[in-house]
């Protein structure tokens, strides 16, 4: 299986997401947030391009993507390419956390991807996530269930 966690611009709740997913989160603080491998490290030039973070206990491979605003066309290019290689359409799934953001994340994403304000919107996108990781955790806790993994 092929899991993409998707969020604007592959920085922050997809890091998080994935992050939760491969059991590599073990504080949950704004501090360990920001402290993620990947956490707010991906570029406007990241922007479609699925990195993939590891492998999960079931041996499902997790991806984390940023989409941009063709969030639509994004997903169907990959999708497509990914059929046309091979991969059965049951094993592709997609789980987008843009709907679980907050206004705390989106500013900070913006401040420090955006404008380089880097220390500053880096905490703030990580108080922004911590106060959304229960609706952040429900989403990797109903992708482990689709996906067959004991949770």
């Amino acid at each position: 299986m092929l899991i993409f966690y998707c969020c604007y611009g592959r920085a922050h709740s997809s890091v998080v997401a994935a992050a939760l997913h491969l059991e590599q989160l073990s504080v949950y603080t704004p501090t360990a947030i920001s402290k993620l491998q990947y956490f707010d490290q991906a570029t406007a030039q990241d922007m479609g391009i699925p990195k993939l973070v590891g492998i999960d206990t079931a041996g499902n491979l997790v991806f984390v993507l940023g989409r941009g605003p063709a969030s639509i066309l994004v997903e169907n290019t990959l999708k497509s390419v990914l059929l046309a290689g091979g991969v059965e359409e049951k094993h592709i799934l997609f789980i987008d956390l843009q709907p679980h953001l907050n206004f705390c994340t989106r500013l900070g994403g913006f401040l420090s991807r955006r404008l380089g304000f880097v220390f500053l919107g880096r905490q703030l996108a990580a108080y922004g996530i911590w106060c959304a990781l229960g609706r952040i955790e429900d989403c990797v806790y109903q992708a482990k269930i689709l996906v067959g993994l004991d949770v």
